[in-house]
């Protein structure tokens, strides 16, 4: 396998830092796949580091931004394992269709989906909130691109983080995150839920 990692994802964030520069100028590769044309690139916007997936000479495939080390690493983590190499998904109960009969990769893109279409949800939400409670804005302002999406993505990580961990409410969001115990990347549709608090009642379909 034609992988090769330039950068490793937890020294992604200092490479920024000393070369932000650059990288507000242009994409720079940080690791690729030969095999597959796949590469990662990293770029600066708005100040805060920006990966972007691409397969040879087209356009992005994907993009994401962070706003501190450990998003860096987690997001670097993400697109190597999901771009570079194949991806073991392995949470069972938080699977959201069958899967006995899908192909994986298809079953891979589908929970991607879940999580860029619930993204785009919470993300216009939030800015719709934003909008009333930031009452000197002119109607009809883009609340993102007025404050530019890092800080729209750090207020939107701190309130769902709140909601959850400190007040204990089932906050719906789908992402892959990283094993601490066996470092694959594992799907799961409540990453709040540390104490499995927001299993559903068989008996009558309620959170308990």
């Amino acid at each position: 396998m034609g992988v090769d990692v330039h950068i490793p994802a937890n020294e992604v964030w200092s490479f920024f830092q000393k070369n932000k520069d650059r990288l507000t100028e242009e994409m720079v590769a940080i690791a690729e796949n030969t095999d597959t044309e796949y590469a990662i690139y990293l770029t600066e916007d708005y100040g805060y580091p920006t990966f972007f997936v691409c397969k040879g000479d087209l356009p992005p495939e994907y993009e994401e931004g962070a706003i501190n080390p450990k998003d860096c690493e987690q997001t670097a983590k993400k697109c190597y394992a999901q771009y570079l190499f194949p991806v073991q998904v392995n949470s069972e109960k938080s699977y959201p269709f069958p899967i006995e009969d899908e192909d994986e990769n298809s079953t891979k893109h589908d929970m991607e989906d879940i999580v860029y279409e619930r993204e785009d949800e919470l993300r216009l939400a939030l800015c719709d909130f934003l909008q009333v409670v930031l009452m000197d804005l002119e109607d009809g302002v883009d609340i993102e691109s007025y404050y530019g999406p890092g800080i729209i993505d750090e207020i939107l990580d701190y309130f769902l983080e709140y909601l959850g961990f400190e007040q204990r409410l089932p906050v719906y969001r789908p992402m892959f995150i990283t094993d601490d115990e066996t470092g694959e990347e594992v799907y799961t549709e409540y990453p709040y839920d540390m104490d499995g608090l927001y299993e559903c009642d068989d008996t009558d379909g309620e959170v308990q």
